[in-house]
């Protein structure tokens, strides 16, 4: 990939023109001897509508039917060769009688609220209004605030299966008729993490692991409470020994109380499910792309996308962060790679009880730079004009391309025979125009061609007899 050498465009986002005769001005390359302006109806230049060559000056003045257009330019040094291209600007033109305010903010009525879809090409910004926080001015949108959670570094007790008491728990008995109890069984300390957190589903509770829990009883009359876990032996609770539950898996937790007089509560049953599992999380790139080295290449319009996936906790939210700046939540960041540089993308997801996977980073290059192309010769040749060439009967034609992506070189001669360049090669005809194309793998193209005149007869002596 050939470093870029810019020529900026004033026009650099999308612009609103409601006239169709439109005058494209840049700024002056020291380099460039003269200036190529492509225009298109497509963002990536595979159908041109308009190819303007050789411009000398600055500007360049072109009439334009409504619609939406793109355009981009590049640089030709004194020796024929092309730089980059500039960065893509898109313009809209309107016609006259369709001119109308585009946005304009009444504080009385509404209120901005933009919102994003990772998966959309364009990465446009959707903007909803209300009318019932106008009054309030609040139109900047908050950033998530987001912790870091330690997990590690924690012991955990596990679970007692045995007794915790040396009396023997109240038997039930078939015939003896339950009395309703008051007992709650609640979470009260959470191992290895600095906050509670509970996901309920409709037949259990799901738990991180390290999660305790208490059986308390507002019933004064209740005098000891006892618990069994997956069918072990029951035995008594003990107010300052919580049940704690350490390893992932579903917990069938039976408690039932009993008072003073000898009567038992109902059996209670509380299914917990303990998730100690992250959620696995993926990077999806839509779109022309390269992988090479472990570097994603990407062509301009290639969407990025995002998901998590938790067979527990299903809820993930993925957070993500762009060349070491802040993690935003992925429903509201806005992709802005910088063109030809190595983007790092970082990201990490986190399910509903706070299990938070690695994060994983990822190395992104933004690409829309043809290849550099150049030809030399093998043999006696010389210049008759610009891309017009004499060449000795043995002289061979030598191709040049540079690209960290280069795909391939193609070699077209009259319109007819094409070849794919590996080596230096003759021309058989006298004349002949050669056209060659550089490719790339993500499908950006160079081209360039030259006349070629084949000179193989030695020169005739004249003699004169005056």
């Amino acid at each position: 990939m050939i470093k870029t050498l810019a020529i900026l465009l004033i026009l650099l986002n999308t612009t609103f023109l409601y006239s169709s005769e439109i005058t494209f001005k840049w700024k002056k390359a020291r380099w460039a001897k003269s200036y190529n302006f492509q225009i298109s109806k497509d963002q990536n230049f595979y159908t041109l509508l308009y190819e303007f060559n050789d411009l000398i000056d600055t500007s360049y003045k072109v009439d334009l039917d409504p619609g939406d257009y793109y355009f981009h330019i590049a640089g030709i040094n004194a020796a024929g060769l092309y730089g980059p291209y500039s960065k893509t600007a898109k313009i809209k033109v309107i016609k006259e009688k369709e001119q109308k305010v585009l946005y304009k903010p009444d504080f009385k009525e509404r209120n901005k609220i933009v919102t994003y879809k990772a998966e959309d090409k364009e990465r446009d910004t959707t903007v909803k209004l209300k009318a019932e926080d106008i009054k309030k001015n609040k139109i900047a949108i908050d950033e998530p605030q987001i912790k870091e959670k330690n997990i590690k570094g924690v012991d955990k007790p596990e679970i007692k299966e045995k007794s915790l008491s040396d009396e023997k728990p109240v038997d039930m008995k078939i015939d003896e008729k339950p009395v309703d109890m008051k007992i709650d069984l609640k979470p009260e300390i959470k191992t290895g993490k600095d906050e509670l957190s509970m996901s309920i589903k409709s037949d259990y509770i799901i738990v991180p692991a390290g999660t305790g829990y208490k059986l308390t009883s507002k019933d004064d009359d209740v005098k000891k409470i006892f618990y069994s876990i997956d069918k072990s032996e029951y035995q008594v609770f003990q107010p300052d020994k919580p049940i704690i539950f350490n390893k992932d898996g579903l917990y069938k937790l039976n408690y039932y109380g009993i008072d003073f007089v000898g009567n038992t509560s109902f059996v209670k049953l509380a299914s917990i499910r303990v998730d100690d599992v992250p959620p696995e999380v993926k990077m999806k790139l839509s779109g022309i792309k390269y992988i090479n080295d472990g570097i994603y290449y990407i062509a301009p319009g290639t969407s990025v996308a995002f998901n998590a996936i938790d067979n527990v906790s299903e809820d993930s939210e993925i957070f993500i962060s762009q060349n070491d700046g802040a993690f935003q939540d992925h429903k509201t960041i806005k992709f802005n790679f910088i063109e030809s540089k190595t983007n790092i993308i970082k990201f990490y997801a986190r399910d509903s009880v706070k299990n938070r996977s690695k994060v994983y980073d990822v190395k992104v290059v933004l690409d829309s730079t043809p290849p550099q192309l150049d030809y030399s010769f093998e043999g006696p040749y010389s210049l008759k004009t610009k891309d017009t060439y004499f060449i000795g009967k043995n002289t061979k034609i030598r191709i040049k391309a540079f690209d960290s992506i280069l795909d391939n070189i193609t070699v077209n001669i009259d319109g007819k025979e094409s070849f794919t360049y590996n080596s230096p090669f003759s021309i058989d005809k006298s004349k002949a125009f050669v056209n060659i194309t550089a490719q790339d793998k993500l499908n950006n193209i160079k081209k360039m061609g030259i006349n070629i005149i084949k000179d193989d007869a030695p020169p005739v002596d004249t003699i004169i007899v005056k």
